[in-house]
């Protein structure tokens, strides 16, 4: 469990934002000390930015239950088994991930996840056919695809929050679909 606790909290440093003040040694309730213990003897030489992100990270350790801490120590060896090289990629695209907009991380994720429902062997050819692909060829695809998802975010704005059409005149009422107009 210690060793556990320990990998879970390294791979937590690189991932958590900071929301929280430090806190010294003593002021830590009994859970955190525990699942901090390898880590009192430098605790307060460590900066308050790292206090934080290692405070939060056994908050998060403290909350989940056995399969999840369980994923996230197989999560973390996957980590230390890759090249310095393709940590930092996987760096480089977390930190590009989370400066998109909310809207273009949700659409990210449901295009993830329509991904994983396709059959394995039509992964594998998907893969296969973009691995194929020139760098100019797989820039198109990603501009189609950003184009795409462009275009189709003030429409679905407008289906599923009702906002106003960008056309609409003085005194017309909010819209629903397109055509869709409001009676008073």
């Amino acid at each position: 469990m210690n060793r556990l606790s320990y990998i879970f909290l390294s791979l937590v440093i690189l991932f958590v934002p900071l929301s929280s003040k430090a806190a010294e040694w003593a002021t830590l309730d009994s859970d955190l000390q525990t699942v901090l213990q390898a880590f009192e003897k430098e605790w307060d030489s460590y900066s308050d930015e790292r206090q934080t992100k290692l405070t939060l990270g056994a908050q998060r350790w403290i909350g989940m239950d056995k399969t999840q801490r369980t994923e996230m120590s197989k999560r973390y060896e996957r980590w230390q088994n890759l090249s310095p090289d393709k940590r930092a990629a996987l760096s480089q695209r977390f930190t590009e991930f989370r400066n998109l907009s909310v809207e273009q991380r949700r659409a990210l994720r449901e295009r993830r996840q329509s991904f994983q429902r396709l059959p394995d062997a039509k992964q594998d050819k998907l893969r296969e056919r973009f691995k194929r692909m020139s760098p100019e060829d797989k820039a198109r695809a990603l501009d189609r695809l950003k184009r795409r998802n462009r275009v189709q975010q003030p429409v679905k704005r407008m289906q599923d929050k009702r906002h106003r059409r960008p056309d609409a005149g003085k005194g017309e009422r909010d819209r629903g679909a397109v055509g869709d107009a409001r009676s008073e």
